[in-house]
């Protein structure tokens, strides 16, 4: 017998092994992920036999908007579109809180309802939160090490050649024969050319630089571009998702407000319905006494 029990705890050890083991390894898959499937898989089959009761499937039902809350906040960190994955957390909370509607105890309701509020505004602040950091990094300007201002250079004029008159014939006068390294008195060789010597005119004074900044070369500072095509489209899904999930709340707090009314006048109707018990008690205690007299 103690064999046999071995036997079939073995059996049962191996084929469950490989379940737990991929109910392990995908817990903390995000869509995308090879994974991914087997992780929603095994979700389906919990929530089933979980919707066995209405209790179990309404806590359950709960657990799985958390899970997808988790994944888009996983895959906004990655920089990944999560409009799909906004849209069933949207569905799957709308769907916890019909789930807790069809609770009947009040008292289980009441805790059910509690909770889910205070997961939308978890919800509400993480998405809030993310929304804001990239609108911050994608307003961010970048300063170039070039961006620093740069003094143009100062053009001094050049000097003004001023080329020499050769004599006029018959004149008388000769042109003084400029200063080279012919030495006085040289006579240049047939087909050389003399280069004509330019002497410098008077230096011009030279101003200051005023000091009005000169335009530089550099371009202006440039915004960031976004860090992924995706997120235009992410932020509008968030504001989206952001709306719902805040009607989801109000619809909520509404069933609440219902429900803390019936419970009142509930028990009212039982405190009066006590007060009237003792009532009658207490008069028929005094007729009792009445009649010893």
């Amino acid at each position: 017998m103690t064999r046999l029990l071995s036997i079939i705890t073995l059996v049962l050890a191996l084929a469950l092994f490989p379940p737990a083991v991929l109910a392990v390894v995908s817990n903390n898959a995000v869509p995308g992920e090879f994974t991914y499937p087997i992780k929603r898989g095994l979700e389906d089959v919990i929530y089933a036999i979980a919707s066995l009761n209405p209790n179990t499937k309404a806590l359950f039902a709960k657990a799985r908007s958390d899970r997808r809350f988790q994944e888009i906040t996983v895959l906004l960190t990655q920089g990944k579109e999560v409009s799909k994955v906004l849209n069933e957390l949207i569905e799957q909370t709308q769907a916890a809180a019909n789930e807790i509607s069809k609770v009947k105890n009040p008292a289980e309701e009441e805790k059910l309802i509690s909770q889910l509020l205070e997961s939308i505004t978890k919800y509400d602040a993480g998405l809030a939160q993310v929304r804001q950091t990239e609108h911050q990094s994608n307003n961010q300007p970048t300063t170039p090490a070039s961006l620093s201002p740069t003094a143009a250079p100062l053009l001094s004029p050049a000097p003004t050649p001023q080329a020499s008159v050769p004599p006029v014939p018959g004149s008388g006068e000769l042109e003084p024969a400029p200063e080279s390294g012919l030495g006085s008195g040289s006579v240049p060789e047939s087909g050389s050319e003399l280069e004509p010597q330019i002497s410098p005119s008077t230096v011009p004074s030279i101003t200051p630089p005023s000091t009005t900044p000169t335009p530089s070369s550099v371009p202006p500072a440039q915004l960031l571009p976004p860090a992924d095509s995706s997120s235009g489209n992410n932020d509008s899904d968030i504001d989206k998702t952001r709306n719902k999930l805040q009607k989801i709340k109000k619809q909520l707090q509404q069933q609440q407000q219902y429900k803390n009314t019936d419970l009142n006048k509930a028990q009212d109707k039982e405190n009066k319905k006590d007060d009237k018990e003792k009532k009658n008690q207490q008069e028929q205690d005094k007729d009792k006494k009445d009649k010893k007299k």
